[in-house]
Formats: structure tokens, sequence, C-alpha cells
């Protein structure tokens, strides 16, 4: 995690009307330790990045549709002591794609097969799309996918 970008890109550039929070890159080693940390560090949320990403499910209380059929989070909110996962991943692909073009019925190929790959599939998915996951990890990418009617390809 120490490798991230996100402190970087999430931070509002200048002259923005954005409030300014406080990012911070945190060393690796499992979510374990940071989630015995938590009380201590008075979060009120925190990013999950890969390889994080399904790793954190088990300390979730809630998580929230899109994120728990992605099987992936990459936002937790901390309210009471409590934590929420979300995902963000999916909205993150629709945003810039529907200002194109419109994805129902369109076919769409996503390479990888990890929980960002699968959130967007998902959310192209409810959105009309024909989505086909090419991954070297057949089984990875599969979660969920007799429910969702993912189609799966190995990629070499």
């Amino acid at each position: 995690m120490l490798k991230s970008l996100s402190p970087v890109l999430h931070q509002p550039g200048p002259g923005s009307a954005r409030p300014r929070r406080r990012l911070r890159a945190a060393a690796g080693g499992g979510p374990r330790p940071f989630i015995e940390a938590l009380p201590a560090l008075g979060l009120s949320g925190f990013s999950v990045t890969q390889p994080y990403k399904v790793e954190i499910l088990p300390y979730l209380q809630e998580v929230e549709e899109p994120a728990a059929l992605a099987g992936s989070v990459n936002t937790v909110v901390v309210h009471d002591g409590m934590l929420r996962g979300s995902t963000t991943d999916g909205t993150g692909v629709l945003v810039p794609l529907k200002k194109k073009v419109d994805v129902k019925g369109k076919n769409v190929v996503i390479l990888g097969g990890g929980g960002a790959a699968r959130a967007a599939a998902l959310a192209l998915m409810g959105k009309g799309a024909h989505v086909t996951l090419l991954a070297r990890d057949v089984d990875k990418a599969g979660r969920g996918r007799d429910r969702h009617r993912l189609r799966i390809r190995r990629s070499a």
C-alpha cells in the first residue's frame, strides 16, 4: 500500500472548492494489523487498494450490495465502531463511458478478473452491456458468475 498513488490522486487540485482530506498510504502486512489499530486512529473511513480489496471483507460488519456481488471493497466508512464497505469501481467505469456511449446492448471486454474488474463488469451488465472478462485466473474471475451471467475466457 505504500506504493499506492491514491493519496496523490484523491487530493483536490489548486483552486478546488472540495475540502482537503488527509489521505495517507499505510504500510502493508495485511488488513489485520490495520483493523486492530483502527480504534486508536480515530478515522472516519479509509480507502482499500489491491491486494486487500477482497481480504478486507471478513473484517466488515456491513457490505453494500454492489461490493458484495463483486466480492470486492475499495471504500470503508467507520461509524460508531462499525465498518461498512462499498465499491466505487463500477461507477468509476460507468461515469466516463456514459459521456461517450450508451453501453446497452454493446459487447464489452474487460482485461482482468480481480475485484475491480468484477465490479466494473457488474455495473456494465446492470446497464445492459454484454460483458466478457479475459483473465489469467478463471476461478478468481468467476466469483459469482453463475448469478450474473459473466462470460469468462482465459487470457494468455
